[in-house]
């Protein structure tokens, strides 16, 4: 019996997909038909590209309100300090766009790839989507005289 759970577990574990292969967008599988807002983003990831320990890197990311009702973003947030968002507050109306500024501190981070999560918050449909913030850190060498 134990021997029967036990591959049962297995099995599934390996037939559940990778992250990154099955997480689609929520706003791709919604239908306009639907009443309200959608908080559709032009990527579901950030590369903040490669910068030295002492320095920030800046990217913006667009999204697009593709519903038929006015969007708010209401929170977008980091569970870490290094990463922080500063984003549209206004409200989207239906076919208009806005954008997500993410600022990311090198300072006291060790060097090398690194990836957090951005958490988005709206009064959308698909009112809760999450955007992958990735970069590296590279090594700052000291230079002898």
């Amino acid at each position: 019996m134990r021997k029967l759970i036990l591959l049962s577990g297995i099995i599934a574990l390996f037939a559940m997909p990778a992250y990154p292969a099955y997480r689609a967008s929520v706003s791709d599988t919604i239908s306009v038909t639907k009443d309200g807002p959608v908080l559709k983003l032009e990527t579901q990831a950030v590369n903040m590209g490669t910068f030295q320990e002492s320095e920030t890197s800046e990217r913006t990311v667009k999204f697009t309100n593709t519903g038929n009702r006015a969007l708010i973003i209401h929170q977008v947030f980091s569970d870490c300090g290094c990463t922080v968002p500063t984003y549209t507050k206004d409200s989207i109306a239906p076919g208009e766009s806005g954008e997500i500024k993410v600022l990311f501190k090198g300072k006291g981070r060790p060097p090398g790839d690194f990836r957090k999560v951005l958490r988005i918050r709206s009064n959308a449909i698909n009112n809760r989507e999450i955007l992958m913030v990735e970069g590296r850190i590279s090594r700052s060498y000291l230079r002898k005289k």
